[in-house]
């Protein structure tokens, strides 16, 4: 692929490994006039308090914050919330017959409060989940209302049904037990999260152990790719305004369904929004919300939060836009 942007990268050894590089102003960038930034210097700190610290001795100008420290934060001048287009998910692995239960993938979906993880737990802004697609993305072409608006809210924590169908599970799987390993990345906010669903369906689901394993991204991605897990926590951003983003990664034959889902009418419903009403834009509208409701109905993932970051920025930074699932810094400038 052939880039020409506002800044190259520099001084980046490895996705996943390497824990600092560079954004340098790039010289034969077409606009590059408009480009302030010389250089932006990145670090990855996975501790909230460590991040904190760096910003509070004048060290660095930008930190994410999560939990009880963002919670703490709020009020500080240097606070803010970003919603981003970004869908946090629990993918199953339905390689294996566990998951391939659509009680046992129900049951732990209604076991999770996600109002609770998000405004206790993370405090970050984050929204929870209604269905996969997050809102404030994508619009009806007739209305102009949100998806999520018309798609409906297809997650609710019922502790009652979480029960109801994990005694559903058991008796069609002949099991009275079951062991879960959950995958996640080892980054603050995954860690919270996963600890938290570790809590809650052991709490709901009499029976089930639920096993942590927090790993480097690296290794998340690897093990993700070779379906080394039961359950793995993803998040996804989207890359243009459009549900497709998020809804045509589980279709049966897309390189990122990790879970491996399969439903042949999810398919069509995608395949008629790419082909056959493609230029039908309220035809494709009703494609992509009946497929969500399809992928929502069978539970083949399960989706958790929309993200938001909240940071502590100095104040003299200026012009960092949100784009996308990232940032833009082609504006920025110090004061």
């Amino acid at each position: 692929m052939v880039y020409n942007g506002p800044f190259v990268l520099s001084d980046f050894e490895g996705a996943g490994t390497d824990t600092k590089w560079s954004y340098v102003k790039n010289e034969t960038y077409w606009d590059q006039k408009n480009v302030k930034m010389e250089k932006i210097n990145l670090d990855v700190v996975k501790e909230d308090a460590t991040a904190l610290n760096l910003f509070q001795d004048g060290q660095t100008d930008d930190i994410v914050v999560t939990g009880e420290l963002a919670q703490q934060m709020v009020d500080d001048k240097a606070f803010f919330s970003q919603e981003m287009s970004n869908a946090t998910y629990v993918e199953y692995n339905q390689s294996k017959k566990e998951f391939q239960n659509e009680h046992v993938r129900k049951a732990i979906s209604y076991a999770l409060d996600r109002k609770t993880l998000v405004e206790q737990v993370l405090g970050d802004g984050s929204i929870a989940a209604t269905g996969l697609v997050p809102k404030n993305m994508s619009f009806n072409p007739e209305t102009e209302a949100d998806f999520v608006k018309d798609s409906g809210n297809h997650l609710t924590y019922d502790p009652e049904k979480a029960k109801e169908n994990w005694n559903k599970a058991k008796s069609e799987l002949g099991i009275q037990t079951l062991t879960i390993n959950l995958l996640s990345s080892d980054a603050d906010s995954a860690k919270k999260v996963v600890e938290y669903m570790q809590g809650a369906i052991q709490e709901t689901l009499k029976g089930v152990k639920v096993e942590v394993s927090s790993v480097p991204l690296a290794v998340r991605l690897e093990r993700g790719n070779k379906g080394d897990f039961d359950l793995i926590l993803v998040g996804w951003g989207a890359e243009y305004n459009d549900p497709s983003v998020f809804l045509e990664l589980f279709t049966s034959d897309n390189i990122n369904n990790s879970g491996k889902y399969s439903n042949k009418a999810f398919d069509r419903y995608l395949k008629a929004s790419a082909t056959t009403n493609a230029s039908h834009p309220s035809a494709r509208w009703q494609d992509l919300l009946d497929a969500e409701d399809v992928l929502m109905d069978t539970m083949g993932v399960c989706p958790i939060y929309q993200k938001a970051e909240a940071h502590l920025r100095n104040p003299k930074i200026k012009g960092i836009l949100p784009s996308g699932p990232e940032y833009d810094y082609k504006w920025t400038t110090i004061e």
